[in-house]
């Protein structure tokens, strides 16, 4: 499933005028920022000290890594008597990081801590990982209260034994939202929707009154990404989980199923034809790419869409307040339609983050270093780490430093993989002006009124195993995008579950429900 992947840097840790998603192997490793004479002096002086070292994993998209002599390390080794090993893998879209995790697996050379991405079910078959239930609440505890215990359920259920082997990174904050133009609502004299009918109405106005007031009849009311990605309002009205146009497992008519294949995915998709029809959807969503689609947010051309809260700055509106400095992007709680219940769904489980391997001689302090990341206490450290090298004060506040290649990377949100709307919310504050923070902060408060826990969050990608096309919802995007476009009739829509089901949707859903019978136990 192609679901956002983890955060680099929390979530970029939002360097000024930089909010990214994070993403996350090649046969060799990359060095660590120090020599490897320096590196073995270190290790030999932390030895006569009786300081152990946790060696841990990442990929090396995420910067330049920190040596035994790094101030960041040198302050957690102060303060907790371990000291930190890292070391990165090259990722290459995923292909390189996984070859070398191989390789280490082999030689039987995996770190304490490692990012298993890519070889999770592979570890879990082979026996190679150390069971986690008894070291996190004894060593961790406030890592393992913080995450919610639905998600430790499903974790547990995703192993073979019952058992936690994954620590995962988890976003407990509202992260995604259905957005307006509120300029062009004032232009034409209407409030936010909160209602199917007020929403149409809102999107006839877009296309005929002109609202970004270039005299010309440009305006796309609202749009999507091809493949039907991102204009999941639209689906989202009629109770369809989905994740960035993607669908996902939920629960209906007391059973989870893929909501692809519900009535209310037929629904939606009339509802979407019926728009595209009427030129209220753009006729060029299933064309557009990812750069297209944004450019024609910052142009000034879009009223409505969906996105990630944190990223409504550096994804749409830094570029699109150059070309209408009036422009005003606010969030828009899922308009409401008769008959069904709708929602913004809150995908928890991002990615698993860590895991120890059965060979680690140093389990006991892994568990350790990740506490002192979690306590409370330490998050200004782990959100700015060190004065001069990450972050400067200005006007008694903490202000990160633009990322440059000589800084080294702040890997603190790796080892606290938990993203609370209060870190996020404290991070935006802290990255940008009052107005554009209070922005992303508003979208952040609407999106979590009408929140909502997918029932399918963690569910195992080994469902799909021997069914590719399933897992990458090929039958699904057909169907749908030649229904809205007009190309099938939505009696199309019946062919597509029978077919969906007999090419492998049967078994998935069978190993789907067996695993969250599973989780509920």
């Amino acid at each position: 499933m192609a679901i956002q992947s983890t955060t680099k840097r929390m979530v970029a840790m939002l360097t000024a005028g930089s909010l990214l998603a994070l993403t996350a192997a090649g046969c060799t490793t990359t060095s660590s920022g120090e020599s490897d004479k320096a590196a073995g002096n270190a290790s030999e002086t932390e030895q006569n000290k009786g300081i152990k070292t946790v060696s841990i994993l990442m990929y090396s998209d995420y910067g330049k890594m920190p040596g035994p002599s790094d101030k960041q390390i040198q302050y957690v080794t102060e303060k907790t008597g371990i000291s930190i090993k890292a070391e990165t893998l090259p990722w290459n879209g995923g292909t390189d990081f996984t070859k070398g995790l191989n390789v280490k697996m082999a030689a039987n050379e995996l770190p304490d801590l490692f990012l298993p991405k890519g070889v999770e079910d592979t570890l879990l078959k082979q026996g190679a990982l150390l069971a986690l239930d008894d070291l996190l609440p004894k060593y961790a505890p406030t890592l393992y209260q913080t995450i919610p215990k639905d998600v430790w359920d499903s974790i547990r259920a995703n192993s073979p034994d019952g058992k936690i082997y994954f620590i995962p990174r988890v976003n407990l904050y509202p992260r995604y939202t259905s957005l307006i133009r509120k300029d062009w609502l004032d232009k034409v004299n209407l409030k936010v929707p909160t209602t199917k009918d007020e929403y149409v109405a809102v999107l006839k106005a877009f296309r005929d009154q002109d609202p970004n007031g270039n005299g010309k009849a440009d305006e796309i009311p609202t749009s999507g990404r091809e493949l039907g990605r991102w204009m999941d309002q639209l689906f989202l009205m009629y109770g369809v989980a989905t994740i960035e146009g993607y669908p996902v497992w939920d629960v209906y008519n007391n059973e989870l199923t893929y909501s692809a294949v519900t009535s209310n995915m037929k629904e939606a998709i009339k509802f979407a034809h019926e728009l595209y029809k009427e030129k209220l959807l753009d006729n060029e969503t299933f064309l557009n790419k990812e750069q297209t689609w944004k450019a024609k947010v910052q142009q000034d051309k879009i009223g409505s869409w969906y996105h990630v809260t944190d990223g409504i700055q550096k994804f749409f509106n830094e570029n699109l307040s150059k070309v209408n400095p009036n422009a005003n992007i606010v969030g828009m709680a899922v308009p409401k339609v008769d008959g069904f219940q709708g929602f913004t769904p809150n995908w928890q489980i991002n990615s698993m983050q860590w895991a120890i391997p059965k060979s680690s001689k140093n389990a006991v302090e892994a568990m350790k270093l990740l506490e002192f990341y979690a306590k409370p206490e330490n998050r200004d450290f782990v959100l700015f780490g060190i004065e001069g090298e990450h972050h400067e004060v200005k006007d008694g506040k903490k202000k990160l430093l633009p990322v440059s290649p000589d800084m080294t990377y702040l890997i603190g949100s790796e080892l606290y993989p938990i993203i609370t709307k209060e870190q996020i919310t404290k991070t935006i504050q802290d990255s940008y002006e009052p107005k554009i923070a209070q922005m992303m902060i508003d979208a952040m408060t609407v999106a979590e009124k009408d929140g909502k826990t997918i029932a399918g969050n963690g569910i195992p990608t080994s469902i799909y195993d021997g069914y590719p096309d399933i897992q990458a919802h090929k039958l699904y995007q057909e169907y749908m995008s030649k229904i809205i476009v007009g190309d099938w009739p939505i009696e199309k829509f019946d062919e597509f579950v029978q077919k969906w089901k007999s090419s492998g949707g049967d078994e998935v859903t069978k190993r789907a429900r067996e695993w969250y019978a599973k989780k509920k136990k």
